[in-house]
């Protein structure tokens, strides 16, 4: 999947802004940007971990509005 996500965006770029755990579940908020001129995109993803593994995972993610500085999306 890499090298088919960096062949295609190869200025692509992911930053980690928060990462938590409690329980049995685990999730990170990142923000991700296709290249340069991108004003990236917003993902939360939520895993729920039983005996170890991945027993469910759910995502969502969203265009950072082109109006708005994409930190606000973090704060």
């Amino acid at each position: 999947m890499q090298e088919h996500l960096f062949g295609k965006y190869p200025g692509f770029s992911v930053s980690i802004k928060r990462i938590a755990a409690e329980g049995d579940l685990v999730w990170i908020q990142c923000f991700t940007k296709n290249d340069a001129s991108d004003h990236g995109k917003m993902s939360m993803d939520i895993w729920r971990v039983q005996e170890g593994k991945i027993a469910e995972h759910w995502d969502i993610i969203q265009d950072v509005p082109a109006d708005i500085d994409p930190s606000f999306m973090f704060n």
